[in-house]
């Protein structure tokens, strides 16, 4: 059991590589089945909404980077028109 409230888009892999399935747990930890012995467990969240994130993080950057260099040309533009 993981001490990680449920949610959505968690994958959890053994040693072995093997994929297992993160079941709810104690009525809202993590938790997956195991087989007997010493094992190493890693979970990994693979969220839709997480992606969506980062995907309007970087559109949001590029189109500052935009704004600024629109704005830096039309500067120059018009301080070489003034000289």
């Amino acid at each position: 059991m993981l001490s990680e409230q449920d949610y959505p888009g968690w994958r959890a892999r053994i040693d072995d590589g093997a994929a297992r399935p993160v079941r709810r747990a104690n009525m809202a930890l993590m938790g997956i089945a195991v087989p007997p012995g010493q094992h190493t467990v890693q979970f990994e969240l693979q969220s839709n909404s997480q992606r969506a994130g980062i995907a309007l993080t970087v559109l949001g950057v590029l189109a500052c980077a935009l704004l600024v260099s629109s704005h830096r040309v039309r500067r120059d533009r018009a301080a070489m028109d003034g000289s």
